[in-house]
Parts: structure tokens; sequence; C-alpha cells
């Protein structure tokens, strides 16, 4: 048997958990794994093979990470993959931070929806950090975008780049 402890914002384990059990039932079957979840946030995986553990532990990552439940369990999949930015490394100062959020997401989320739509990926943006879901090529190039916008580059020409990318 193995085990794995991850810690989770209070705020989002209900999303974990789901309406009447839902999602952390889900979780446990496809992940073939037993959660306990504690009021604290703090989640045990134990799974009896630890492909399973690391698939799950992704999973329970993702939701805590601020995405729907529906697609963190894509991470069950073998091309999916989970990329985690922390804005943190971009600045030191926290208004410059809102600033960064702020470019990310784009003006009422046009930025960060355009990037989803162009690479085939969900994107979070929870408190300092940034995930991404996708298919491993598509993440990495979400990811590699987002680096650009959080290092200054325009968004015209980071949206440019990825159409270059993807020809």
């Amino acid at each position: 048997m193995h085990s794995e402890v991850v810690n989770i914002p209070r705020d989002r384990i209900a999303a974990l958990i789901g309406s009447k059990g839902r999602n952390k039932k889900q979780v446990e079957t496809r992940g073939k794994c037993k959660l306990n979840i504690s009021s604290s946030g703090t989640v045990t995986i134990k799974a009896t093979d630890a492909e399973n553990l690391l698939s799950v532990k992704q999973v329970v990552e993702a939701i805590g990470r601020g995405f729907n439940p529906d697609a963190a369990v894509l991470l069950f999949r073998d091309e999916y993959a989970l990329e985690i930015l922390d804005m943190n490394a971009y600045t030191r100062s926290k208004a410059r931070l809102a600033t960064l959020r702020s470019r990310v997401i784009g003006r009422k989320g046009a930025a960060r929806r355009k990037l989803e739509q162009i690479t085939g990926t969900a994107i979070c943006i929870y408190g300092k950090t940034i995930g991404i879901i996708g298919k491993s090529e598509d993440a990495y190039l979400a990811q590699r975008a987002m680096e650009m916008i959080l290092e200054g580059s325009n968004h015209v020409s980071v949206f440019r780049w990825i159409g270059d990318q993807l020809q």
C-alpha cells in the first residue's frame, strides 16, 4: 500500500468532495484509491499502485489549485499533464502581483480564454499560481506563453508566437 499527503486550501475541500461526495467517489474509483480529507485541507491518498497514486495526487493538486473537478480528472489520461507556474517568481511586490494576474487574465478573462482556445488547454489562475491542464505539448505551449506574458511580452506577440508554433 502506497500513500501520499497533499495539502489543499480549505476553500477547495468542498470542490474535491463534491455534491453528495460525487467528486471524491469519482477520483477514488478512477484512481483505484482511498481519499481521507481532513477539515484543515490535508488529503491522505492511499493506493495499491504507485502509478495510480501519482495520477490521483495530480488530480487532487489540480482541484486544490482551483480547477473544476471535471477538468482535473483528465489527468488520469497518460497524455495529459499539469503545469503550475508560481507568479512570485516574477515579482516580489504585492501590487505587481496583482498587475501580473490582470495581464494573464486579460479584460473580462479574454486573454486566458483565447490562450485556452488556441492551445486546447484548461487554465486556472488561483492565488499566486497559474495552473494549466492539457495534452503535454499543448500544456507546455500554454506554459511558455504564460511565461512570456509574465515577462512583459505583448499579448498579440504571444498569440502570434503560438500560431507559429502550431503550424
